[in-house]
């Protein structure tokens, strides 16, 4: 479900092609995030900036409340999609492992998914499940790293 909600937005821009000014275009485009309620349920909305909105506040439809399974006053917290994330491998979890960390880890893991990233993460590939920090993104803390996200991880082994 959360994967139409993008494509139906994107689908949508494109066909309106020239008629949404650029600026207008690159506001959706950059406020496009991941919700996520306090049951641990996600869901990917477009947000767009309400002067009538007090901060911190945020609006969302019955629909998004109900898949986030949250109550009017309820806390959630928004993630952007990162453009940049620098990540580094856990030093005790690729002893003993060879080759492309990237390649074997996690081009796999971020292939054609949209994963919310923080401190720590866990990624199993083959035989064996190596843990990975993340060190920078672009934004706060937490990012959502996309197919179109850079991805940085510089490690010799």
């Amino acid at each position: 479900m959360p994967d139409s909600v993008v494509y139906q937005t994107e689908k949508q821009l494109k066909g309106l092609g020239d008629k949404v000014p650029s600026y207008v275009k690159e506001k959706l485009e950059a406020k496009l995030g991941e919700l996520k309620g306090k049951k641990r349920r996600d869901t990917i909305c477009i947000a767009l900036a309400d002067d009538t909105c007090e901060e911190p506040k945020i609006r969302m439809r019955r629909v998004v409340r109900s898949n986030l399974r949250v109550r009017l006053g309820d806390v959630v917290s928004l993630h952007q999609y990162g453009k940049h994330v620098h990540i580094l491998p856990i030093d005790d979890t690729i002893e003993g492992v060879a080759g492309n960390l990237f390649d074997a880890y996690l081009k796999p893991y971020f292939l054609e998914a949209y994963r919310p990233v923080g401190d720590y993460f866990l990624v199993k590939g083959g035989m064996r499940s190596v843990e990975f920090k993340v060190i920078e993104t672009d934004h706060a803390e937490y990012c959502v790293v996309t197919p179109d996200t850079k991805i940085f991880c510089r490690v010799s082994l």
